[in-house]
């Protein structure tokens, strides 16, 4: 009850250190639950307090709302650090069900974003406990290394694989990730070929995988062109 009265003070008084603000949230979550806590910081979020105060009030909310908020909060304020960090938490796999290329590429944007703020000294100053926003550092460092990997070119681009028959050429496309829609065309085709769907569930989406058969018309020729739609709907 004492922290609780502490940290409830100091957010009255004004402060642009995100720590505290977030240790405030979840003793109010834990103590009155999330709607009470959502209340509180909307009410702060209208004080001269800063963008500290509309990142907590947005880690309020659930889900594709929470992240949006986030999101709209870094980029209304991008030289508040914290906001950089949380929103590459929101398109982390920790968060989403599933986390496609497009999520990896926005998480690793966003830790950039953080990493670039703590290089030029523009981070700690945001945390009133040292030891937290080392803590964040730490994590963003490991996770982008991770990123850095994962969004390699040889495991984001599709691949596709041929066979010849007496019915001429058969075309396999393997995408990097799970896709709803799969398209194909080649030199002087204007729009692409859709595949159209399997017979079978794709169990990272619960939907119908993309066909991944291709059959070439005769004398085709040149580069083949892919995309695929993602799991957010999204076309690579």
């Amino acid at each position: 009850a004492k922290a609780r009265r502490d940290y409830l003070a100091l957010a009255e008084q004004g402060t642009e250190t995100i720590d505290p603000l977030l240790r405030l949230a979840a003793l109010i979550r834990a103590q009155d639950g999330r709607a009470d806590a959502r209340e509180l910081f909307a009410r702060l979020a209208r004080t001269p307090g800063g963008p500290a105060y509309e990142l907590v009030h947005a880690q309020q909310f659930e889900g594709e709302d929470r992240r949006r908020r986030v999101a709209e909060v870094a980029a209304a304020h991008p030289a508040y650090a914290p906001a950089h960090y949380l929103s590459a938490a929101e398109s982390s796999a920790d968060r989403l069900a599933l986390q496609t290329i497009f999520d990896k590429r926005a998480e690793a944007a966003a830790l950039d974003a953080f990493l670039a703020a703590d290089a030029d000294g523009r981070a700690s100053r945001f945390f009133l406990d040292a030891s937290v926003g080392a803590d964040w550092l730490d994590k963003a460092r490991g996770r982008r290394a991770q990123l850095a990997r994962d969004l390699a070119p040889a495991a984001t681009t599709p691949r596709a694989t041929f066979m010849q028959s007496s019915a001429g050429w058969t075309m396999t496309i393997t995408p990097p990730e799970a896709a709803l829609a799969l398209g194909w065309r080649l030199p002087g085709q204007d729009g692409f070929t859709m595949t159209g769907a399997s017979p079978t569930l794709d169990p990272r989406t619960g939907r119908p995988a993309a066909n991944p058969l291709v059959q070439l018309p005769p004398g085709a020729a040149g580069p083949v062109e892919i995309v695929y739609d993602d799991a957010g709907g999204r076309r690579a």
